[in-house]
């Protein structure tokens, strides 16, 4: 399996490589200050050009793809969502992940979840694991149960979840060392 992941990374870093490489010939990557000229109304020097953003400060992207845009010379802007970095908790689409692989790995029994969690999201779960869904399908499910929720019932529902997924261990975020 681990040589099978490693293969499928692989060919991941190499499509990014190959489309980040296509789109320099095709425009000009910005680095921050170079943007904040555009944006400030330079001579159009910068008029062909693209700033490359990465989103939520996971840690591993950064790996990454720092060994992907160093040799090219291009300086992604990193958004670094804080309220994680200051708590060190994990995103809660990270919580739904990690759940939904507990089901579809069948290591967490549905008798183990009763009383635990939302009645609705019992019923999705036991649905799931009777009739053996592929995990993009469990996630995917969890994901549309939760965005129905209003945002007070999201927080309740990430707290029912935490327990069981408490063992995982989450893509690491950027700090501030």
């Amino acid at each position: 399996i681990c040589d099978i992941r490693s293969k499928i990374e692989r060919q991941k870093e190499i499509q990014i490589s190959n489309y980040i490489k296509y789109m320099k010939k095709r425009f000009q990557f910005l680095k921050p200050d170079e943007f904040l000229q555009f944006l400030n109304g330079s001579d159009g020097k910068y008029r062909q050009g693209v700033i490359l953003t990465l989103d939520d400060g996971y840690k591993d992207n950064l790996n990454f793809f720092y060994e992907i845009l160093r040799p090219l010379d291009i300086t992604p802007i990193i958004f670094i969502t804080v309220s994680n970095v200051e708590s060190n908790k994990p995103f809660w689409w990270d919580i739904i992940e990690g759940f939904a692989d507990l089901i579809y790995r069948g290591e967490v029994a549905y008798e183990d979840l009763e009383g635990k969690i939302d009645e609705k999201l019992l019923c999705l779960t036991k649905i799931e694991i009777l009739d053996g869904s592929g995990r993009n399908s469990v996630r995917d499910k969890i994901n549309t149960f939760f965005k129905s929720l209003q945002t007070k019932d999201r927080d309740i529902f990430i707290e029912q979840l935490k327990p069981f997924v408490a063992h995982l261990s989450f893509h690491s975020i950027l700090n501030w060392e």
